[in-house]
């Protein structure tokens, strides 16, 4: 399954405040980026990575090769990652699409979000997402919950919890 997460107010605070893991102090890591992410991403991204495709899907202007070296540092291997430059430049072959996210357009079969009107954008695509909030402490919980359903779920699409 090819799985994408959201970056801001998902895995990385910004707007809103949640629990984060160790911050990286000193090595590589830090020297891309001084952004903590959320308590648990890191395992729980290795961990999906052993079985899935792991993406990011972030509408920040964050360098798209920045994020990648970034977490592959922290020892995650992204499979690719979409920032806005690349949505804007890639949704522009669809002039009649005006989604901040469209994840068929990648073939992303899953995408990990905040935001309530990503989700609502994904839901009129007829896309699988999770939503996660901010303040969700059992996160990581839930987003392997919601896998496990959709993997054994027959190919029809929309699902939030």
């Amino acid at each position: 399954m090819k799985i994408a997460f959201d970056l801001d107010d998902t895995l990385i605070p910004t707007t809103r405040s949640f629990s984060c893991g160790t911050t990286v102090h000193n090595g590589l890591p830090r020297l891309i980026s001084k952004e903590p992410l959320r308590r648990g991403a890191i395992p729980l991204l290795k961990s999906l990575s052993k079985e899935h495709s792991i993406w990011i899907y972030t509408t920040s202007l964050r360098p798209q090769a920045s994020i990648k070296w970034w977490f592959r540092l922290m020892g995650v291997s992204l499979e690719g990652v979409i920032n806005h430059q690349r949505h804007a430049h890639d949704i522009a072959h669809y002039p009649n699409i005006r989604y901040s996210k469209y994840p068929d357009m990648y073939g992303i079969d899953v995408l990990i979000d905040d935001s309530e009107g990503v989700a609502m954008e994904l839901a009129s695509q007829q896309c699988h997402f999770i939503l996660v909030k901010p303040e969700e402490l059992s996160w990581v919980d839930n987003i392997r919950k919601a896998l496990g359903f959709l993997s054994n779920k027959a190919p029809t699409k929309n699902y939030a919890r």
